[in-house]
């Protein structure tokens, strides 16, 4: 045998030796291989380097285009102040294209420079963005002190009508009206001022010369007018402190502009500054360019010359490591190999002498002599090989007659047995199966809990259990299989045993409980109510989703269920239930055996609820109690709302005050105890003046809180015993028992008063508000609740008719007033349908020509019972009844059709003026109406003007501001009457594009006295021919008002002095007579 050994290594040796001479010619190949390509890469790098120097031009042109960039940087910067929103979006888009630029650009010096020019253009945009913000809020500002002036001015014109109903001295108040009027000029000066400032920086830029310290002296002369020396002083100083605080809200805002402009400055020179920079930047790198492309040539040259030694000595290592390699591997992986097999061969019994012996026979190489040996080992075994499958033979008949299914894998899991039983099971045969892979190999690549238990056969103990539903001749089946590794001497998994069994009756049981008890949970969860099993030892077994979502607040409750026990869980307390009035339902069971119910309180994660439980017993086999299904029921909001609805019963839901109902019940208690001790009782109705108008210029939110604010003061004018209600709406009663004389009430009736003329501050706005009360008094107006309470109201009544904010005590002639008052509004529903309304028509002269331009159509009233009516005697209940709005429609159609007539017979175009009230433009429908009447009439629209007045404007509601729209969508004009007594607001002139004002008739009176009311009607008319405004003066009754108002420039008159209102057939006779030899036309 060591022949043998000897002849196999002398031959593999020499055939190592070729290969390896092999190998050094196939590496010198190599090496001249790399030799040519660097010739090559020669070639490649001057191709490369005439790439480099051609994204140097290409960098040129994109420090071009950043040249272009911070050019409209610079452009843009100069229109800074432009206030449209162009400049905004040229902003952004240019922002937008440094920023994709900055993040191309790779050079981060150019990075820098570019992001410094954008963060300066973003903070010159915020400056920007501050200067804007604050001209909107000088605007406001503006706007409010315009505000406060005109409330001012109402308020003087106010206490002046109740002065000359009473026949009071007016000299105070027209000299306040005075100076409101030449307040209202300086500060139309200031505005004139501002505007010059803002047209200036939109003309010269940053660079004018603000006028802000004129406007400044200005304001601080406008608010020392604030401080008279005589006694108008107290009337100012009570009523003008709304105004000085907003002049100096005004002049905050004018230094906070001035200091804005002077950081949009800085912040314009900084952004200069840094383009600057950037275009300084950016010619650097345009002449550094031709160095970097010489340096980049000689650069590549360089590597190049470096590179190949380098390729050349790797080579060489490369091609000795080979050698070395080639060496190693022969004699570990071919040389060692081949002497074990040698050995191997020579170990089996028998074979090794053998083969020595017969070595010198052998003809051929090495691999002839190992063929030999192989077979002569072969025919050794055969015998061996026989015995073994003796051995499988009785192996094989012992499982195939297993009733269990039995398959062997190899380490893979492919089939390398499968038992006659299997077959059967899946119908194929064993042929089909062998060597095909197992589903077991699949569940071992799956990722779900089979995968993963099938990963065990790989590890420790290398077994597994598992149930697998499979489908097979039957139909799906389960099958539960108990797998078992085999391993080899190395510990490795070689074989894999399997044994199946058919458990497809059980999992159907299993299954069908599961589903039982599945169903069970699900009915159980779905009931609204929590739900607890609770045990005798007061331990909770099981629960519902209800139960765990109101009781599941404790950290130690396990979040799927609810463990512990039950008056630790529900009540948070550490000892079961003994209170008498919380007793426990368990104890109640097992001691009567029963159902039981009670009300407990429970701690839920709400807080505490009340609960309604109902308790019954569970049972074992042999009816012994286990413990309880306990079913609680949240009544929690239940009872609030039951104790919200007795609330309600009796009380006003907004103000919590008692009702109509409670009212009437404390009234008979205080009447009763009035009567045994001889005392009386007073009822004041009280009525809130003008709330309506809060509600709909303001919302009703904010006449919510009024209400509410109203109601606590008073409460706090009247005494303990006495109560207040509310009846609805704005109105309010209370009952004052033991008022004894009336000057318990009455006094009463004075600090309600005092309370309620106290500025209310509501959601940032300053209300004034005032209220009319009505008193009655028990037994001597009436001894009946309803009686004293219509007394009263009629009362309240009288009070406003007084001129409101005051208080009336019931008297019998009332009733004659107010039945007077029913007659009217009666007869008045009648009115349309008897055709008892008329229309008068009062001319408007050109003063300077005498022409007629324009007609203003009057209704007046002529009923049978009270005679012919002006419109002031009837006009304000047609307002209160809603009857205006038919009344109103009415005139719109019949002056419409009478002018058109008019135009077809007389060929002349005189517009008509119409008065619009309150309630008809706030009807949704008034535009259309105003559409049926023009096109009924064929009038043209431009020949329609229709009179607002500012309350209706002040309303500002949504329906009002569509309606005004409409109407100036129909081509019609919109005056605005009476100027000068409401608040006389330039922001409604503005926001409405009105065509026109008239000046009411209260000015007109005193005017040739040069009175206060002159220097109102001449600020009037400067300001309407400044703002190009028709301006028409009422009630002009002499020479001498005429010759005033066109000395002051007013065009236009109406009044007694020129006509009076006329039918419709003495105004067609006043329209036919020539006037200069021209037809009464208008001239626009």
């Amino acid at each position: 045998m060591s022949r043998f050994k000897d002849l196999i290594s002398s031959r593999l040796s020499s055939r190592l030796l070729l290969l390896m001479t092999a190998n050094v010619i196939v590496f010198l190949l190599i090496a001249a291989s790399l030799l040519l390509s660097f010739e090559q890469i020669g070639h490649h790098i001057g191709q490369t380097t005439t790439k480099h120097l051609n994204n140097a031009f290409k960098d040129a042109v994109e420090m071009q285009r950043v040249a272009e960039l911070l050019q409209r940087v610079d452009t843009l910067a100069t229109m800074i102040l432009a206030r449209d929103d162009s400049w905004q979006r040229n902003r952004q888009k240019l922002e937008d294209e440094l920023t994709a630029y900055v993040e191309q650009v790779e050079d981060r010096e150019t990075q820098h420079s570019i992001s410094a020019v954008k963060s300066a253009l973003s903070r010159l945009a915020k400056s920007r963005e501050a200067v804007n913000h604050l001209l909107t809020e000088i605007q406001a500002n503006s706007a409010k002190v315009r505000w406060e002036i005109s409330a001012f001015d109402r308020w003087i014109n106010d206490r002046l009508t109740d002065l000359r109903r009473q026949q009071g001295e007016p000299r105070l108040l027209r000299r306040l009206l005075t100076w409101i009027g030449e307040f209202r000029v300086g500060w139309l000066n200031i505005e004139r001022l501002q505007l010059e400032q803002h047209a200036g920086y939109l003309t010269h830029g940053l660079e004018f010369r603000s006028n802000d310290g004129t406007i400044l002296t200005a304001a601080d002369e406008l608010n020392s007018r604030l401080n008279l020396p005589d006694e108008a002083a107290s009337a100012l100083a009570e009523q003008g402190v709304d105004i000085q605080r907003s002049i100096k809200h005004y002049r905050g805002s004018i230094l906070k502009l001035r200091d804005a402009v002077a950081e949009l400055s800085i912040r314009l020179n900084n952004l200069q500054m840094q383009n600057g920079m950037a275009l300084k930047r950016t010619a650097q790198h345009l002449q550094s360019a031709p160095d970097i492309s010489a340096q980049t040539i000689e650069e590549a040259d360089t590597i190049l010359g470096t590179t190949k030694v380098s390729i050349i000595s790797v080579v060489l290592i490369v091609i000795l490591g080979n050698i070395l390699f080639t060496a190693y591997f022969f004699r570990r992986h071919v040389r060692k190999p081949l002497r074990q097999i040698i050995k191997s061969i020579a170990e089996v019994d028998g074979i090794g002498a053998m083969v020595d012996s017969s070595t010198h026979k052998i003809e051929g190489d090495e691999w002839a002599i190992i063929s030999y040996a192989l077979k002569s080992m072969q025919s050794e075994l055969s015998s061996q090989l026989a015995a073994i499958r003796n051995s499988e033979a009785r192996y094989k008949l012992l499982v195939e007659n297993q009733g269990d299914m039995i398959v062997k894998l190899d380490s893979e899991g492919h089939f390398q047995f499968v038992s006659p039983t299997y077959c059967d099971t899946f119908g194929k045969s064993q042929p089909e199966l062998l060597g095909s892979v197992s589903p077991i190999t699949l569940l071992a690549k799956g990722q779900g809990e089979q995968g993963r238990t099938m990963m065990d056969l790989y590890r420790p103990p290398y077994e597994c259990l598992l149930e697998q539903r499979s489908l097979t001749t039957k139909g799906w089946r389960w099958f539960s299989w108990n797998h078992r590794a085999l391993l080899d001497e190395r510990g490795q998994v070689s074989a894999i045993i399997g044994v199946g069994r058919d458990v497809t009756d059980r999992k159907q049981a299993e299954l069908e409980l599961d589903r039982q008890r599945s169903f069970l949970h699900t009915v159980i969860d779905a009931v609204a109510d929590p739900i607890l099993v609770i045990g005798r030892d007061y331990r909770i077994k099981m629960s519902n989703s209800a139960a765990l979502k109101s009781f599941g607040r404790d950290s130690e409750i396990n979040p799927s269920d609810l463990n512990g026990f039950c008056y630790k869980v529900t009540h948070g307390e550490d000892a079961p239930c003994k209170d008498s009035s919380h007793p426990c339902p368990l104890h109640q069971v097992l001691q009567t055996g029963k159902a039981a119910t009670a009300l407990h309180l429970h701690k839920t994660v709400d807080g505490e609820r009340t609960f309604e439980l109902t308790a019954n017993p569970f049972t074992d086999s042999e009816g012994r109690i286990l413990g309880i299904v306990q079913v609680s029921r949240d009544i929690t909001e239940k009872l609030k709302a039951e104790d919200r609805i007795r609330f309600l019963a009796h009380h006003d839901a907004l103000t919590g005050l008692p009702n109509r109902i409670l009212l009437r019940d404390r009234f008979i208690q205080a009447a009763n105890y009035a009567e045994r001790a001889g005392h009386s009782v007073a009822v004041l109705f009280l009525d809130l003046d003008h709330f309506k108008d809060v509600n709909d210029s303001l919302g009703h939110k904010v006449g919510d809180r009024l209400l509410q604010e109203v109601v606590v003061r008073l409460a706090s004018k009247v005494r303990s015993s006495d109560t207040v209600s509310r009846l609805g709406g704005d109105e309010f009663v209370v009952v004052v028992p033991q008022a004894g004389v009336q000057g318990t009430s009455e006094q009463i009736a004075g600090h309600i008063l005092e309370a309620l003329s106290e500025t209310f501050h509501i959601d940032g706005h300053n209300l004034r508000l005032s209220a009319s009360i009505g008193i009655s008094v028990y037994p001597a107006d009436g001894e009946e609740f309803d009686d004293l309470l219509k007394c009263a109201d009629t009362a309240m009544y009288s009070a406003k008719q007084a001129g409101r904010n005051t208080y009336r005590f019931y008297s019998k002639e009332m009733n004659q007033v107010n039945s007077s008052r029913l007659q009217t509004l009666s007869l008045m529903k009648q009115a349309l349908d008897n055709e008892e309304f008329t229309l008068f028509y009062q001319p408007q002269v050109e003063m300077e020509s005498g022409r007629i331009v324009g007609l203003e159509a009057l209704v007046s009233w002529n009923t049978h019972k009270l005679g012919r009516l002006r419109p002031g005697q009837f006009i304000s209940l047609a307002e209160e009844s809603g009857l205006i709005v038919p009344i109103g429609n009415w005139v719109l159609h019949q002056a419409c059709r009478q002018v058109s007539e008019w135009n077809r017979i007389l060929g002349c175009s005189v517009p008509i003026a119409i008065n619009l009230s309150a309630l008809q433009i706030r009807q949704s429908d008034f535009t259309e109406s105003v559409l049926a009447a023009l096109e009924q009439s064929k009038l043209p629209a431009q020949q329609l003007d229709l009179e607002l007045t500012e309350s209706m404007l002040l309303q500002d509601t949504s329906q009002v501001l569509k309606t005004v729209m409409g109407l100036k969508s129909l081509g019609v004009n919109l005056i605005m009457d009476d100027f000068g007594t409401g608040y006389s607001s330039l922001s409604y002139l503005k926001k409405f594009n009105l065509s026109g004002l008239k000046i009411d008739r209260s000015f007109i009176t005193d005017l040739i006295h040069e009175s206060e009311d002159a220097a109102i009607v001449r600020a009037i008319i400067q300001m309407s021919r400044s703002l190009g405004l028709t301006v028409v003066a009422e009630g002009v009754e002499s020479i001498e008002q005429v010759a005033w108002l066109k000395r002051e420039g007013c065009e236009r008159a109406q009044g007694y002095y020129y006509y009076k209102p006329m039918d419709a057939q003495s105004t067609v006779e006043v329209l036919k007579q020539p006037l200069a030899g021209a037809k009464h036309a208008l001239e626009r």
